[in-house]
């Protein structure tokens, strides 16, 4: 079934392939005619308007901040034996 399913995929492929191709042969074969009925539409090139940048010149400081001067309580030292864990 999966054999059949492939072959018929790539039949359907190749059909397209050379349709394309045959098509697209044809295009260029008769694209001579084509140019006389074509007409040019330019496109103007697209501007900028100038803009007056506004800068703010004055900035608000902010209000400070009052230090903090609680105590902080002394870290005992502690004292630690590492030799004396357990070992590999």
């Amino acid at each position: 079934m999966i054999v059949v399913r492939w072959a018929i995929s790539m039949g359907i492929a190749a059909g397209v392939t050379l349709g394309l191709f045959f098509f697209m042969s044809v295009l260029i074969a008769t694209g001579e005619t084509l140019s006389e009925r074509l007409s040019v539409v330019k496109i103007v090139d697209a501007t900028m308007p100038d803009i007056e940048l506004e800068v703010i010149e004055e900035i608000d400081k902010p209000e400070p901040i009052e230090e903090l001067t609680e105590e902080q309580p002394e870290l005992q030292d502690k004292q630690i034996n590492l030799d004396s864990g357990p070992s590999l």
